[in-house]
C-alpha cells in the first residue's frame, strides 16, 4: 500500500527536479578551479593557430629561398649593365663639358698679349713686337726694374685682368723647356717658386715629359705644339687646350683659383729654346 502511494497515479504531472548545480559553480560552493566551457574554447583557438603559424614558416622560408635563388640569376644580367651605363654617363658628361666649353668661348675675349719687357729675367731676350722670348747667354743687360724676374727665367705679359673671359695662344714647341699659364700681378720676383700656392697657374714642358705645375706636379699625357689658355676671372679657373684643336677638351684645368681680388698677368717660364705668342 506504501508502495502503491509513492507510484505516480495515471495522468498526473511528474515535478520536475532541481537542476544539478555546474561543479565547481556557486551553488554548489566549489572552489572554481576546473576550466570553463569559454575559457577551453580560447585555450584550443589558441592552440590552433599556433599549428597553423608552424606550418605556414616552412612555406615562407621557401618562398624566401626562391626569391633570393631569382635575384642571384639575375644579378649577372644587371652587372653587365654597369659598363654600359658608366659609358653611357661619360659620354655625356664629355657632352655637356663641350657644351660648357662652347658657351664658354662664346664669352671669351681674345686678347691681344704682348711680353712685358720690364718683367722679363736677364737671360730672356725678348723680339722687337713683344711675341717671342728666346733663351740667351750674353746679351745686353737689360734697364734696372723692381718688375724684372731676377730668380727663375720668368716673364710677364700685359695686359693685366681683373674680370672677365679671356684667352690667347702661345706655340711652344720649339721650348724643351718652358711653361705658359697666368700669375698674379704680385708674383715675387726673386722666388723659384711655380706653384698656385706661389700665385702661379701653369703647365710645362720638361724635356719629354708634360705636367701641370699643382704641388706635386701633376703629370699630362702630352704638350701640343700651341697651348690655348683660357682664363675665366670671376670663375677661378684657368684651363689648357690644344692650340690646333679647336672645341677639343681641356688638357688640364685649374678649378676654384683664389685670385683674392688681385690682377692677373699671362706668365711665361723659359730655359732653352724660344716661345711665341700667337697674334
Amino acid at each position: 500500500m506504501a508502495a502503491d502511494a509513492r507510484r505516480p497515479r495515471p495522468g498526473a504531472v511528474r515535478p520536475l527536479r532541481p537542476a544539478r548545480a555546474e561543479r565547481g559553480g556557486a551553488a554548489s560552493g566549489g572552489t572554481g578551479s576546473d576550466v570553463t566551457p569559454y575559457g577551453g574554447m580560447a585555450a584550443r583557438v589558441a592552440n590552433m593557430a599556433a599549428r597553423m603559424a608552424n606550418m605556414a614558416a616552412p612555406s615562407r622560408c621557401c618562398e624566401s629561398n626562391a626569391k633570393l635563388t631569382q635575384l642571384s640569376a639575375e644579378s649577372p644580367e644587371r652587372d653587365s649593365g654597369i659598363p654600359k651605363c658608366d659609358a653611357t654617363i661619360q659620354l655625356r658628361d664629355r657632352e655637356i663639358g663641350q657644351c660648357l666649353e662652347e658657351h664658354r668661348k662664346d664669352e671669351e675675349r681674345v686678347a691681344r698679349v704682348t711680353l712685358d719687357p720690364l718683367t722679363s729675367h736677364p737671360l730672356l731676350l725678348l723680339s722687337p713686337d713683344g711675341l717671342v722670348a728666346r733663351w740667351a747667354y750674353g746679351g745686353p743687360e737689360p734697364p734696372a726694374s723692381p718688375e724684372r724676374f731676377t730668380a727663375a727665367p720668368c716673364a710677364l705679359g700685359q695686359p693685366a685682368f681683373t674680370s672677365g673671359r679671356h684667352t690667347w695662344t702661345v706655340a711652344v714647341s720649339e721650348g724643351p723647356f718652358c711653361a705658359v699659364g697666368v700669375s698674379l700681378g704680385s708674383v715675387l720676383r726673386g722666388s723659384r717658386a711655380l706653384s698656385p700656392r706661389a700665385g702661379v697657374w701653369a703647365v710645362q714642358r720638361w724635356g719629354g715629359q708634360a705636367r701641370a705645375l699643382t704641388e706635386p706636379p701633376t703629370p699630362l699625357p702630352r704638350l701640343p705644339r700651341r697651348l690655348r689658355v683660357a682664363l675665366d676671372y670671376e670663375g677661378g679657373r684657368v684651363a689648357f687646350f690644344d692650340g690646333d684643336r679647336p672645341g677639343a677638351s681641356p688638357l688640364f684645368a685649374f678649378g676654384a683659383a683664389a685670385f683674392g681680388g688681385e690682377s692677373v698677368r699671362p706668365w711665361f717660364w723659359l730655359e732653352l729654346g724660344e716661345i711665341s705668342i700667337v697674334p
